[in-house]
């Protein structure tokens, strides 16, 4: 199991399989277990796709901005490999594992969203991008809101199944109005 970097902090079985999720679901397009700046690329054309955007609309080049940011943030985070060129780095699923784990631990050592990691070294203030981002992204109308539908439908670009959809929403959303909004979603990240 992934734990931090010196902190002592291991994953538990529930964040582990989530992160994994998210690792192969989301980031690891060409599914080689490695997350580069092709399966980058690949998210782009996908979330593209996802919003009716085209390469000569003014929304893909903010997509591509946003993408290229949260791909150099993780990069740059990445223990394994400090470089000053992150469009040329990569990181597996052990990295990324022992990323989250650090991050899970600064969070709670901080009992709130850390700006690095508890030795200093690992900036996190791209992680608020990502998770903003994966949010603008899920609520396809634009509404500040998730529902079901938009989850479902989002999630079905990547091959998630309506019952998983709704088994994974309707869990998310267990005490609200059975929507998703920023608040909440920061809550579950």
């Amino acid at each position: 199991m992934a734990t931090g970097h010196g902190e002592g902090y291991e994953l538990s079985d529930f964040l582990k399989a989530k992160y994994e999720h998210v690792f192969v679901v989301l980031f690891d397009a060409t599914h080689d277990k490695v997350v580069s700046r092709t399966d980058f690329v690949n998210l782009l054309r996908k979330v593209a796709d996802i919003h009716d955007s085209e390469v000569s609309d003014p929304s893909y080049k903010i997509l591509q901005e946003r993408i290229a940011s949260i791909m150099a943030g993780l990069m740059k985070g990445n223990r394994a490999h400090k470089s000053s060129r992150p469009l040329e780095m990569h990181m597996n699923l052990e990295e990324w594992l022992t990323h989250w784990s650090e991050f899970v631990a600064a969070a709670q050592s901080r009992a709130g969203w850390p700006d690095t990691s508890l030795d200093g070294k690992v900036d996190y203030s791209w992680q608020k991008d990502l998770m903003d981002f994966l949010f603008d992204v899920i609520d396809l109308n634009g509404d500040g809101v998730i529902d079901l539908a938009e989850f479902t439908e989002c999630f079905a670009e990547f091959d998630i199944n309506d019952w998983l959809c709704e088994t994974a929403f309707k869990k998310m959303t267990e005490g609200t109005k059975d929507v998703l909004d920023r608040t909440r979603f920061e809550q579950i990240w």
